[in-house]
C-alpha cells in the first residue's frame, strides 16, 4: 500500500487498507471486516483521517465483487 500511495503522489504519516473479495453487498464486507481483528484495527485507527472505498464486480472472475478501503493521514 505505501508503495502505490507513493506513486499516486499521497505524501502520508500513516496508510493502510482493507480488501475483500465474495460478498455482494456492503453490509456483508463490513460485518467481514469488523469480525476480523486486523481489519477492524484499521477501522478504527484513531490517526486515519481520511479514507477512500473502491468496489468492482466482474461476473467472470471467481469471487465476483472485490472490495477496498484506503485509509491514510497526510502530512
Amino acid at each position: 500500500m505505501s508503495d502505490r500511495a507513493k506513486a499516486a503522489g499521497y505524501l502520508y504519516s500513516y496508510v493502510g487498507e482493507n480488501i475483500a473479495a465474495g460478498n455482494p453487498t456492503p453490509a456483508q464486507t463490513i460485518r467481514q471486516w469488523m469480525g476480523s481483528t486486523g481489519h477492524r484495527r484499521n477501522i478504527l485507527k484513531p490517526q486515519y483521517q481520511e479514507i477512500g472505498f473502491g468496489y468492482v464486480s466482474d461476473p467472470s472472475s471467481p469471487y465476483r465483487h472485490y472490495w477496498v478501503q484506503v485509509f491514510g493521514s497526510p502530512r
